[in-house]
This record gives C-alpha cells, structure tokens and sequence, in this order.
C-alpha cells in the first residue's frame, strides 16, 4: 500500500497567497468572531486589507483539521501594533481568505 505523504505549504507561499487576496478583497471574508472583535478593538476592514498587504509572517502556515492551512500576519497600523489571524483555503483556480480574530499586540 501506497504511502501518501502532504506537502506542505511554505511561508513564501502563503504570503503570496495573502498579497494577492489582499489586491482581490472578494476573495476575503471575515468570521462573525473575527466581526466582533474588530468592533471591540477599533479595528477597521481598511486596516485589515493593510495588514495583509504589507504585514509580516510572524505564525505559520500551518494545516488546521478542516485543510485549511492558518497563520497570523503582524502589521503597525495607525500607529497600533495588530495581528490578523486567518485562514487560507486553496481552492482551483483561486484561494481565499478568512479573517479569524483580530488582537492588538503590546
């Protein structure tokens, strides 16, 4: 019997995966948890599209049970250091992008 083995996804990759959902925002969405959480911490769509476009790495890939591969972009936005925790999902011949949570960091 065969031996399948996944391959996994690098953090280049994943971060062009982010950059170009972050240019294409229809392929972003946000969880109801992710929503309330901007609310509670003055976080705006705005800032969150900022953050993937320019953030940094700082969490990740990693593959969750569901497939989806999550990891956590850190970005300074307004001033105010946040990290967006999301979720990736490949799907052919696009992928997209779920906003988890929002934390301000510091």
């Amino acid at each position: 019997m065969a031996k399948i083995v996944p391959f996994g996804m690098s953090p280049p990759k994943a971060l062009t995966i982010i950059r170009e959902v972050a240019q294409d925002t229809s392929r972003l969405y946000y969880s109801a948890h992710a929503r309330k959480r901007m609310r509670q911490r003055h976080i705006t769509p705005p800032q969150i599209v900022r953050s993937l476009r320019s953030g940094r790495l700082v969490e990740g890939p990693a593959q969750a049970i569901g497939g989806n591969w999550e990891c956590v972009v850190e970005y300074v936005s307004a001033g105010q250091p946040i990290q967006v925790v999301l979720a990736i999902e490949l799907v052919d011949p696009a992928s997209y992008v779920t906003v988890i949570t929002v934390k301000i960091i510091g």
